[in-house]
């Protein structure tokens, strides 16, 4: 990883009650070797992602095991 090219992205697994509890975080915006606009353009696409990922993260946590109306059971692969 080349310093000033790449963020860090950490993620943070931990029990909450019978859920799971998944925090996200990425860090070294501020190090990107882009002028401070397009460095500011790329932390909100960023956070923008990772609730759509997150989102999509859940969406599939919930239905495992689920069946679909078609009769088909979503397992993890």
């Amino acid at each position: 990883m080349a310093l000033g090219n790449s963020t860090l992205v950490e993620f943070y697994v931990r029990p909450v009650g019978d859920e799971v509890g998944v925090t996200v975080v990425e860090s070294g915006f501020s190090s990107l070797d882009l002028p401070e606009a397009l460095r500011e353009d790329q932390w909100k696409a960023s956070t923008g992602g990772w609730q759509y990922e997150l989102a999509g993260l859940r969406t599939r946590a919930e239905l495992d095991g689920a069946l679909l109306a078609d009769g088909t059971k979503v397992t993890r692969e």
